[in-house]
């Protein structure tokens, strides 16, 4: 299954920030550390910093996940299980913005 998830920022963060929400999320949902610190150079090398208005797409396949910032290819991480982990911080039903998640599948309240 091939899956397209885009995120448009409200304000500006650095690349730095992104990175340490990605972890403080990971870690929420109960990733171990061996489980997501190999992804972190990886991320490092691919995300820019963003500003308010700028879209960051990622798209998911069995083969590996690939980065769009505002439609332009940056970068890709070839493992499968990358995707997942990723996705998993807004479509977990352990995710820290049950809310949010709920908006994202269609479910009603």
């Amino acid at each position: 299954m091939i899956s397209l998830f885009e995120i448009t920022y409200l304000r500006n963060i650095k690349q730095q920030d992104l990175l340490a929400n990605t972890i403080e999320q990971w870690r929420y949902l109960g990733f171990s550390e061996a489980n997501y610190q190999r992804y972190l150079v990886l991320l490092e090398r691919i995300w820019p910093d963003v500003s308010q208005g700028d879209r960051l797409q990622i798209l998911v396949s069995e083969n590996g996940s690939e980065f769009f910032f505002n439609d332009v290819f940056i970068g890709a991480i070839n493992q499968a299980g990358f995707g997942d982990m990723f996705l998993a911080i807004w479509l977990s039903p352990q995710t820290s913005q049950p809310q949010l998640r709920r908006a994202l599948i269609g479910e009603q309240s």
